[in-house]
């Protein structure tokens, strides 16, 4: 045999040697060699393919392709440094100041909510203590059926009559 195991196919050789064995495989260092680590892409880390061949270059390509456009004369190529430090604290402050104002605003319309509907409550409840009352005045009139309506024609048709 050769020196060196070779794969006909893709034209890679080893750096193994042929075991003198005839038809055995070369040996194995020890089990943990079995299983290699396979080697992890360095954009999407993992396995089974390499930067190259990794799926997600088609987007990492278009937002290169997008950001290397020429661009129209007068535009920066990328935006200028952000603001200093005492912008962004009283640009935060301001934020904040805002937020309390609003959360301000929220409470008040929520008290005020509230005190409609506990003034629409009195008034229901005054509503009904003066329903209460006149029914209350009316039964305690009495009742004029038609019996007792009958009963004061004919006292007045007899006081006529005396007349």
């Amino acid at each position: 045999m050769s020196d060196k195991v070779s794969n006909v196919n893709t034209g890679v050789t080893s750096g193994r040697q042929d075991d003198k064995r005839d038809g055995r495989k070369p040996p194995q260092k020890g089990p943990w060699k079995v299983k290699k680590r396979q080697k992890l892409c360095y954009i999407c880390r993992k396995p089974g393919h390499l930067q190259k061949d990794c799926p997600c270059t088609g987007a990492f390509r278009s937002m290169v392709n997008m950001l290397t456009q020429d661009l129209p004369a007068g535009q920066r190529l990328r935006a200028g440094p952000g603001p200093s430090r005492r912008r962004r604290i009283a640009s935060r402050a301001a934020i904040n100041g805002a937020e309390q104002q609003q959360q301000q605003q929220q409470e008040e319309q929520q008290q005020e909510e509230q005190q409609q509907e506990e003034q629409q409550q009195q008034e229901e409840q005054q509503q009904q203590a003066e329903q209460q009352q006149q029914q209350q005045n009316e039964s305690d009139l009495p009742d004029r059926t038609k019996e007792s309506w009958a009963d004061q024609m004919d006292e007045d048709e007899n006081s006529k009559d005396l007349d």
